[in-house]
């Protein structure tokens, strides 16, 4: 790689129990510490990533959001940026659940499909434009992992987030409808 330092280096998904114990976090901090690494981060969901966000050791955040998945947004995002943590998220097209016409059983997007089909969203014309905009212009997002190994995708996914916020009513039908159908998880 031809570096002296990583800029940013994820503990991805470690338990709520691996992290109270300390040596990964620890380990991650004695190599900042050297000048291996710039930014300790965390990557995860619920508990353990609320866990990693209150232990104020971490200089940055990764999480799902987009429409389907806003657990994040509304509760440990915020938490995060008073922390004044960076905010990178993941999953922004929540494994595009649009593609598929029925249930996509032991695919990664099944989970998705389910929420986003009970969501009950006005059809969109390009879903893949909704979802990106979506999440790229969430509050408190910083910044967004859309993967691809295809330049024309990459190419069009700028092109679509270079048109900007989605408009307010649309964004606040999203959120009505993810708070309306998963209320008891926020």
């Amino acid at each position: 790689m031809k570096t002296d330092y990583i800029d940013v280096v994820h503990l991805h998904s470690c338990s709520t129990e691996i992290l109270q114990r300390g040596e990964v976090i620890d380990a991650l901090l004695e190599a900042k510490k050297k000048g291996k690494i710039k930014f300790a981060a965390y990557s995860g969901e619920n508990q353990a990533l609320e866990f990693a966000i209150n232990t104020g050791k971490f200089d940055s955040i990764m999480t799902s959001v987009n429409i389907c998945d806003q657990l994040s947004l509304n509760k440990l995002i915020p938490i995060a940026k008073e922390r004044h943590l960076g905010i990178i998220a993941k999953r922004p097209i929540a494994n595009a659940p649009w593609k598929f016409s029925e249930r996509p059983l032991g695919n990664d997007a099944e989970e998705y499909w389910l929420r986003w089909k009970e969501m009950n969203l006005p059809d969109s014309d390009n879903w893949l434009e909704t979802f990106l905009r979506f999440t790229v212009f969430a509050e408190g997002v910083d910044s967004a992992i859309v993967g691809t190994t295809n330049i024309n995708h990459l190419k069009k996914d700028v092109e679509l987030i270079q048109k900007g916020p989605l408009d307010n009513t649309l964004v606040s039908q999203i959120k009505s409808a993810f708070r309306d159908n998963w209320n008891s998880l926020i």
